[in-house]
């Protein structure tokens, strides 16, 4: 009897091994996105029993309390985590928190808590999606009713539970809601920002975030919906990207299932940023790739750090990287958090997207000079390095202060929170940097050098508004295989000539390389055909946060653009965009 129960064992262990192993084979070879899409309008009934704020998007004013929407401003709408369901989102801190011993810097003394207040002034609709009483559960489980109408369990306003599938899942709730905007209201532009649309989520919001930016990008390819309603930008703090495996059914994909989060977003943010979505990403946790139960497979952890390599989960997180600019973000002030204002759970996750909310207003470092026609101070890449001046230079780091255009131009950029010393410093150039006390400047350093970046990049794109000096992000207007020559000039040297053309995005990057420093390039957009002028808008702008958003070639013989770097200098980028006009 005991030799036939060993039989027996072995053999299904051994079928578990060959099904494993197939498995591991498949995964191997599978595209996460393998199923055609099945997307349509949503029609959406909030259930009974939930409040009148549930799975809507909520406008706030400066005070953080409800409004309407403002045509023809940029938005951002914020996609929150994991938490209570009788506790409703609000970008209004708590003031007795924020002046709890250790939690607010002293750079931050002006503070103020109603973080709208920020936007609002910056000129943006900021809106909340509520879906509190949905996000009450584990992160797996909120995870996977981001896809699935079956597993949109909820707890009701009267704190009672709700088991029963619902019609509709949580992309398609959101998209119900945000479709309610009128179209119009999203196509103009004043002459104070660029327009444009951002979706910011936190933990599994982020995965939200992602998740309804791809839905809107397919009902776009299916005509259901004009361009203006898809994510310009996403910001992505402390994502949910779990590598535990997941059958969870998704909904709008013919035969599709996660497999994991992880696996599944890589593959999404992958072919967002092929379609001209910009994405940057800031983790806090920095150990994130342990933190589901089982390290990050591919990845070999040293005494001096861990190693990525591309295979298995390492693989699809580089994938991840290489298409957003990443902020590994360090701070501590969290911990000091009374536990009566959060649990220890979601306090890394509230400071991230506290942090991200504040920064739309720049800098709050005394050492930072404001720009040059505004109250606004720009957010360093390598605050007090020889070549960045505090007040004029074109090096950002990761914020929602940083304009989207210079983001798409350090994507695949990582950077890391480290003060400068200086270049003659006896024991070290840099030293990390954890910010201990909640503010603005997070003394941010990227990897970028002379070699890696000095480049004169910008979009190509189509403008309606002859009068607008801002680029145009909406994907149907933004031109791809358009060609870009740049000519470098310099006294008693030859002329030395670069081409490139516009990427799926209408983006264009050339690197000129270190040893043309001190050069004069010229940039000339070649007209994809007869049909199309230049768009001579001219660029009123004195400060060059807005520069980086608006048009710059404003003339058929090109901008003229100085490469005047010094050879110590980390790196330099300039950012040339080029409006066209369609004729007929």
């Amino acid at each position: 009897m005991k030799k036939l129960f060993v039989l027996i064992l072995l053999i299904a262990v051994t079928a578990a091994c060959v099904g494993l192993l197939a498995a591991c084979k498949d995964d191997e070879n599978n595209d996460p996105l393998v199923g055609s899409y099945k997307v349509g309008v949503p029609s959406v009934t909030v259930p009974e029993g939930l409040p009148d704020y549930a799975l809507t998007i909520e406008w706030l004013d400066s005070d953080g309390n409800a409004t309407e929407f403002i045509s023809n401003r940029p938005t951002v709408i914020i996609f929150p985590g994991v938490g209570d369901y009788d506790d409703k989102f609000t970008t209004n801190l708590d003031p007795d928190v924020y002046s709890t011993s250790g939690v607010l810097s002293s750079s931050a003394t002006n503070f103020n808590t109603r973080l709208s207040y920020y936007w609002t002034r910056n000129f943006f609709n900021i809106g909340v999606f509520h879906y509190e009483n949905f996000a009450d559960d584990t992160y797996q489980n909120v995870n996977s009713k981001i896809y699935s109408a079956s597993r949109m369990t909820y707890i009701k306003e009267d704190g009672g539970s709700v088991t029963s599938a619902a019609s509709f899942n949580l992309t398609e709730a959101f998209v119900a809601a945000w479709l309610k905007v009128n179209s119009e209201a999203l196509k103009g532009s004043t002459d104070k920002n660029m327009m444009e649309v951002r979706f910011t989520g936190v933990n599994v919001g982020a995965n939200l975030a992602i998740s309804c930016a791809d839905y809107l990008e397919e009902m776009y390819n299916a005509g259901l919906i004009g361009s203006e309603y898809i994510p310009n930008r996403i910001d992505i703090l402390n994502p949910y990207f779990a590598n535990t495996g997941d059958s969870t059914i998704v909904d709008y994909r013919e035969q599709t299932t996660l497999g994991s989060a992880l696996t599944y977003n890589s593959a999404v943010v992958e072919k967002l940023a092929g379609y001209g979505v910009v994405m940057d990403m800031v983790e806090s946790d920095e150990h994130f790739y342990s933190s589901y139960g089982e390290n990050y497979t591919g990845i070999e952890e040293q005494t001096d750090g861990v190693v990525w390599t591309e295979e298995g989960d390492s693989g699809a997180y580089l994938r991840i990287k290489r298409n957003v600019a990443y902020l590994e973000f360090r701070e501590t002030f969290s911990s000091k958090y009374p536990s009566t204002y959060i649990s220890e759970a979601y306090a890394a996750d509230t400071a991230v997207l506290h942090w991200f909310l504040y920064t739309v207003n720049g800098s709050d470092s005394s050492s930072v000079s404001a720009q040059t026609g505004t109250n606004q101070k720009a957010m360093l890449d390598g605050l007090n390095m020889t070549g960045v001046i505090t007040s004029t230079s074109v090096k950002y780091g990761v914020s929602a202060w940083t304009p989207t255009v210079y983001l798409r131009a350090v994507r695949g950029v990582t950077y890391e929170m480290k003060r400068y010393n200086s270049s003659t410093s006896a024991t070290e150039k840099f030293s990390a940097y954890t910010m201990t006390g909640f503010q603005a400047e997070a003394y941010q350093i990227s990897d970028l050098t002379m070699d890696k970046m000095y480049s004169v990049c910008g979009y190509i794109y189509v403008a309606d508004d002859e009068n607008s000096p801002f680029v145009d992000l909406r994907r149907d207007h933004l031109l791809s295989g358009v060609t870009v020559t740049l000519s470098a000039t310099k006294t008693d040297s030859p002329t030395r000539n670069f081409t490139v053309t516009t990427s799926s995005d209408g983006f264009y990057m050339c690197n000129i390389g270190r040893e043309n420093l001190g050069y004069t390039v010229a940039v000339t957009v070649e007209k994809p055909s007869n049909r199309y002028a230049t768009l001579a808008t001219t660029n009123t702008s004195s400060n060059n946060f807005a520069n980086v958003n608006r048009n710059s070639i404003l003339a058929d013989s090109g901008a003229s653009v100085r490469m005047n770097p010094t050879d110590n200098t980390n790196f330099f980028v300039a950012i040339y965009n080029g409006g066209l006009l369609r004729l007929f």
